[in-house]
């Protein structure tokens, strides 16, 4: 029994033993096949705007198409065509990341390594665009991070991965000029799209206040707004004035009117001798009646006259008024209009700080993997478990049949 037993451990150690060693063995094999890899970082700098990168929700950050996040980076950035306000807006660095993650960027990473190769006068890898896009990775940094928003630092991390030092060096610096170009380029040509959008606005707001201020001028050479008020108050008085005196004539009138009335019907009453008497004094009556009805009409007559100039002054001066209001509202609703788009045009014409190289790549000097070693030890340790299993598995089997055999 006890010869049984040491049969069956020496059994499971040598078969445990075994299949850890195939695994290690077969591990260390593959990972000896493969060339090491060294792995190359180029630093880039964000430029600050008026309120840094970020904060910003995740669910912004996420990478998307190339053109969908150029047309982003350029719209918050301030840069474009339509905007003509100041910069006021934040782009996350994951957004940056991507954009210099792209295919454009690989392509020409792409064509660096092609010369590369060149260069050192050895056999050329075939280096396909998936082969450069696993051979990328870029990294942003949280600075702050909250339930609802993070804030990304301005730095953005290029790491190229190559089989040597040299080659992992020169494609990450590669990478970083090509992606400070890029950034370049999308800010000119953003650039460029504003101006051509400010300038004509400009122009037309410029030239309507500079007609605004010519019809002030005008203005100002005719008739003084005072002097045209001053004729309308004294028209009015004049007219006024007339109105009284009819007012008061009317009122002699009617005296005289109702006087005339009562001698007359006295004279129609009276002796003869009084009729004779008073006759004369009845003609002077009706003669000053009558001289009171014509003055009274002469004056109606002065009245209306009085009131068309009244009111020719009175519309002169209303237009001056209106006129001189008009175009001082016109002037300074665009003096301010003016100024701001001469401040944005300024704005647009100067060229930013950019984005920059923080940090070039080195030659790094040990590689990024395969993990030899650690690899080996995973694979021995996992063969070491599966033969434990398979060989209580074939234990197990082998009990069995033989209770099988005996029943």
């Amino acid at each position: 029994m006890a010869n049984s037993g040491t049969k069956i451990l020496f059994g499971f150690l040598f078969f445990v033993t075994l299949a850890a060693g195939l695994a290690g063995a077969g591990a260390w094999y593959l990972t000896e096949s493969r060339v090491e890899g060294y792995q190359a970082s180029a630093i880039l700098l964000l430029s600050p705007q008026d309120n840094g990168y970020g904060p910003l929700p995740f669910s912004q950050a996420v990478a998307g198409p190339e053109d969908a996040l150029r047309n982003r980076l350029e719209e918050a950035l301030g840069l474009g065509a339509a905007n003509t306000t100041p910069v006021s807006s934040a782009i996350a660095a994951p957004d940056y990341a991507a954009l210099f993650s792209s295919d454009h960027m690989a392509a020409a990473l792409q064509d660096r390594l092609a010369a590369y190769y060149t260069e050192q006068g050895g056999e050329a890898k075939a280096w396909t665009l998936e082969d450069v896009r696993a051979a990328m990775a870029t990294e942003a940094q949280v600075a702050l991070q909250t339930r609802d928003n993070v804030v990304y630092r301005r730095l953005i991390t290029l790491n190229f991965t190559a089989e040597t030092p040299e080659l992992a060096a020169a494609v990450a610096n590669t990478w970083a000029e090509a992606a400070r170009n890029y950034s370049k380029q999308l800010e000119v040509s953003a650039r460029k799209g504003r101006l051509d959008v400010i300038r004509p606005r400009l122009d037309a707001l410029r030239a309507e206040l500079a007609a605004a201020q010519e019809k002030q001028d005008a203005l100002r050479q005719g008739p003084p707004l005072e002097s045209l008020e001053q004729a309308a108050l004294e028209r009015n008085e004049a007219t006024r004035t007339l109105k009284a005196e009819i007012q008061s004539l009317e009122q002699s009138l009617a005296r005289d009117e109702a006087a005339l009335s009562t001698l007359k019907t006295y004279l129609s009453k009276a002796p003869v001798a009084v009729v004779l008497e008073l006759s004369v004094r009845e003609a002077d009556m009706d003669a000053a009646v009558a001289g009171t009805r014509a003055e009274r009409d002469y004056l109606a007559g002065k009245v209306a006259s009085a009131e068309a100039l009244q009111a020719n002054a009175q519309a002169q001066w209303a237009d001056a008024r209106r006129n001189h209001e008009a175009v001082s509202s016109t002037i300074e609703g665009l003096t301010p209009q003016v100024a701001a788009l001469e401040q944005a045009l300024f704005a647009a014409s100067q060229e930013g700080p950019g984005l920059r190289i923080a940090a070039p790549a080195v030659a790094p000097e040990t590689p990024v993997g395969p993990m030899r070693y650690i690899v080996v030890a995973g694979a021995a340790l996992l063969g070491a478990i599966l033969g434990m299993i398979v060989y209580f598995a074939l234990l197990t089997l082998r009990v069995y049949a033989r209770e099988l055999d005996r029943s």
